[in-house]
């Protein structure tokens, strides 16, 4: 058995906002689209808010990227500033606990 924690990441209203300017396609899609299937990352097992911080500020950078590649690849419309505040400003996230079982082949 593995012990992990996982992050679920939806886009805020920012984020929506952001896609609106950027692609001109996109002015008909609602947060609620955007939220309808969350995408999730499995994390080292996280005891503590500290830990799931320290978790997050390692790997804020990767998950906005492929938060922003996967609505609309043009990299010059994307946010300047991919860091930790600018993620957590864009996109919410929550924590789960997970066990995950290895299945036997």
């Amino acid at each position: 058995m593995l012990n992990r924690s996982a992050i679920v990441v939806k886009p805020r209203q920012p984020f929506l906002d952001w896609l609106h300017t950027a692609d001109p396609t996109s002015h008909r899609l609602t947060l609620g689209d955007l939220t309808r299937e969350p995408t999730i990352y499995l994390i080292p097992e996280c005891d503590t808010e500290q830990d799931v911080r320290e978790v997050l500020e390692e790997l804020c950078e990767e998950i906005f990227v492929a938060q922003l590649a996967g609505w609309f690849r043009d990299e010059e419309s994307w946010p300047q500033d991919l860091g930790f505040d600018a993620t957590v400003g864009l996109i919410s996230n929550t924590i789960q606990c997970w066990w995950i079982y290895p299945m036997n082949r």
